[in-house]
Order: C-alpha cells, then sequence, then structure tokens
C-alpha cells in the first residue's frame, strides 16, 4: 500500500508545535505520523496541534493511529488539539471517544487561541 499522507510541521511557540496532515489517514499513514509526533517531542515541544482539516478520509486505523498519540501523551504529559473542519470527522472521533481526552475544535484558529489561553 501506498502512504497517501503529507505532514507539514510548523512551529507555533517555544513549546507548540502544529501538525498539518493532508491525504488519506490509514494504516499505511500511521509510520510517518508517528514519526512526525515522536520527532516534535524530541525536540522539547509538549503542545501539538494537528490539523486534520484538509485530510481526505479516514478509516479504524487512522482512529487507531489517534489513540496511539493520545496513549503517548498521555504518558509524556503532552496537550493534544485537534482541528477538525468536517462534521463528519468530528463525530467520528466522538464516537470513538477521543474528545474525552484531546480537546477538539473547529478550526485552526481556534485551536490556537485555545493553546493561548491555557
Amino acid at each position: 500500500m501506498i502512504d497517501d499522507i503529507n505532514v507539514k510541521v510548523e512551529s507555533l511557540d517555544d513549546k507548540t508545535a502544529i501538525m498539518h496532515l493532508e491525504g488519506d489517514i490509514t494504516l499505511p499513514a500511521k509510520k510517518t505520523i508517528d514519526d512526525v509526533y515522536d520527532g516534535i517531542l524530541k525536540e522539547g515541544k509538549s503542545t501539538i496541534i494537528i490539523n486534520i482539516r484538509e485530510s481526505d478520509y479516514i478509516n479504524s486505523s487512522g482512529i487507531a493511529i489517534f489513540l496511539g498519540i493520545v496513549t503517548k501523551a498521555q504518558r509524556q504529559d503532552s496537550h493534544v488539539v485537534l482541528a477538525i473542519e468536517s462534521t463528519h470527522f468530528q463525530k467520528i472521533f466522538f464516537q470513538a471517544g477521543l474528545t474525552l481526552y484531546v480537546d477538539v475544535v473547529t478550526t485552526l484558529e481556534e485551536a490556537k487561541a485555545k493553546v493561548r489561553n491555557k
């Protein structure tokens, strides 16, 4: 299978990075997403905004990727904010129970404001 995900990283401040995801969030994307996430933590960032508004598709393997990220965040005392424009994706994340463990907002600007006001 082909990795159909593109991840760009933007530094918001000394403690916060933004992961911009574009493409399909499926099993082949796991290594890329995990490697980028781990790299951000190694840089000393403790808050990560994951912007998935550009993503085209997510399946159960994609949800599992985010469950893994949530688990890592809890173990490493980091903070994850998901910026999800798609109401369909928001519903999926709610049904999977992820909204109990991470902040979910509808825009990247809301995510940035949430981090600044934390």
